[in-house]
């Protein structure tokens, strides 16, 4: 007989829900993370039977994101073991949690912490039969159609379906705690960030202008942001606007923020090809983890700040274009470099087992950088929801939903399907492209605002449904300016000509072709919108 038993902590997005800032929100997902790794570090020490996560290094990311997801999974150990690990996790934690809230009773924290947290253990006995019988059924791949690990996730989930609601206390502890100030030396902050004070999680407001951050400006730039953390983290981009360091340097763009949310998909046939061999299945967790640790990275180099990279999930906040000193990098620099970071992990080991290689989808939202963090991420979680389950946009996911909302509430949203790679390719070759506009003579804006009539529309997607774009643009875009912009006319043209080919169909049922085409102008009108708003303008007046 073998005992398997399994741990799962939350709640992590009702927590995130009480968060207010970028620091709250970071500290509550770290907390998280925290306590699931000094669990595991614990169980280790004592040598115990991980069967998951990989554990023969204890990972730590390099710029403050989380690594562990909410659940570990052990054999030959009880539910009361498993509970008696979880109860030193929190009473070390508690210690403190006391020197950073409200509350200074100790015993009281620890009874609060248990008190909130849904923290769930499940436990099951089998027998070598039984163990068999699990086991046994193969698909047509010859996979296991069951495991172990899907047991105890089965049994979790249902676990899970029941929540802690905390109605003695008068505040949230550990709200209190999340939101202590960006210089106090909290457990999380020093196990994320080391002892400096220089380094903690950014405001919105630093990610959006993390560019503008050069060591040359560092000293003026970090006067300013101490006076931002003063003034409720809402300053200091109206203070850079008028910096006179800072001002020739400020772009349109650095008013704005992203929120992206990350997922794998098609991870199944992957997980199930190797939950019944230990050693793979430790590989496979290997793996996610290797995956967190680039992505992080890959977060950073764009100038953005990982909330969350727990499995083949992430969380980020990001600015929406980034100058690196020698290009300027959109979200689509990012987005090829998290594809390829998972490819390179997960991608790779899909290959070695021989099964389908799974990808990534995502949710973008771009939104004034006074745009309400909370509803930021629920947008962005929409837009990834619909590319994971919407099968009239993607028939194998791996999508890309962004929404652009301005500040005066106007808004594009879109949704690229990177399955298509023609016009995939041609997008990244336009987003990535570091081609200077003339303001005052700019043929994007002007086609960009012919694009917004429904008559001149009407008339272009009926030349491009018909082949006839070559003769539209002959028509259209014959001025002599036109010609001087040859080389972005001809980009476009190609753009318009991979869409065609690639989301409109000969089909002539009515609602079918208005579908499609509405997604057609979407698309076109959202990627072209934020190639112009990212390009550097100089010498403008802000406001």
């Amino acid at each position: 007989m073998k005992t398997y038993t399994a741990i799962t902590i939350g709640p992590i997005f009702d927590t995130f829900n009480q968060a207010k800032r970028t620091r709250s929100i970071w500290a509550a997902s770290y907390f998280f993370s925290y306590l699931m790794r000094t669990m595991l570090e614990n169980a280790r020490a004592n040598n115990w039977h991980i069967m998951l996560p990989f554990n023969k290094v204890i990972l730590k990311g390099n710029y403050g994101a989380g690594l562990y997801a909410d659940r570990l999974y052990f054999v030959d150990k009880t539910t009361h073991e498993l509970q008696a690990l979880a109860d030193g996790a929190i009473s070390s934690f508690a210690k403190d949690l006391i020197k950073h809230s409200n509350c200074n009773d100790l015993d009281e924290d620890i009874i609060f912490l248990k008190s909130y947290l849904n923290l769930r253990i499940v436990e099951i006995s089998l027998s070598d039969k039984q163990l068999k019988e699990i086991t046994g059924s193969k698909d047509e791949n010859g996979n296991s159609n069951n495991s172990v690990l899907k047991v105890l996730n089965d049994l979790l989930d249902n676990k899970e379906l029941t929540k802690n609601y905390v109605f003695n206390y008068n505040e949230n502890h550990l709200i209190d705690y999340f939101t202590t100030k960006w210089n106090q030396n909290t457990i999380l902050k020093i196990d994320a960030f080391g002892e400096d004070n220089s380094r903690h999680f950014k405001s919105i407001a630093e990610i959006a202008t993390s560019d503008l951050s050069s060591k040359t400006k560092q000293n003026q730039y970090n006067k300013l942001l101490e006076l931002d953390f003063k003034n409720e983290d809402i300053q200091l981009i109206d203070e850079l606007k008028k910096d006179g360091l800072f001002e020739d340097n400020f772009q349109d763009y650095h008013k704005y923020y992203a929120v992206l949310y990350a997922d794998g998909d098609n991870i199944t046939p992957l997980l199930k090809s190797v939950a019944n061999n230990e050693i793979q299945l430790l590989t496979f967790s290997k793996k996610l983890l290797d995956f967190g640790i680039r992505a992080e990275k890959s977060i950073n180099v764009n100038g953005g700040s990982a909330i969350y990279l727990g499995g083949e999930d992430i969380l980020a906040f990001l600015p929406i274009a980034y100058n690196s000193g020698t290009e300027l990098q959109s979200l689509a620099h990012l987005i090829k470099a998290l594809d390829d970071d998972f490819m390179a992990t997960l991608g790779e080991y899909s290959k070695e087992q021989n099964v389908t290689i799974p990808t990534l989808s995502y949710g973008l939202m771009l939104a004034y950088y006074k745009f309400p963090m909370q509803e930021a991420m629920r947008q962005a979680h929409e837009l990834l929801e619909e590319c994971k389950h919407n099968k009239k946009l993607f028939q194998v996911k791996n999508g890309v939903g962004i929404r652009f909302q301005k500040h005066s509430g106007q808004y594009m949203e879109c949704f690229i399907d990177k399955g298509k790679i023609t016009s995939s390719k041609i997008i990244y070759d336009l987003l990535t492209a570091q081609l200077k506009l003339n303001d005052k003579k700019d043929t994007l804006s002007g086609l960009i605002q012919r694009m917004k009539d429904d008559i001149f529309f009407t008339t272009f997607i009926y030349s491009i449904r018909n082949d006839r774009s070559d003769a539209f643009f002959e028509n259209f875009f014959n001025e002599e300016v036109h010609k001087e912009k040859s080389t972005f006319i001809d980009s476009f043209n190609s753009l318009i000509k991979a869409l065609k080919t690639d989301y409109l169909t000969d089909t002539t049922n009515r609602d079918e072709v208005e579908s499609e085409n509405k997604r057609f102008k979407d698309l076109l009108f959202t990627v072209l919108r934020y190639y112009q708003f990212i390009q550097p303008k100089k010498n403008k007046k802000h406001e």
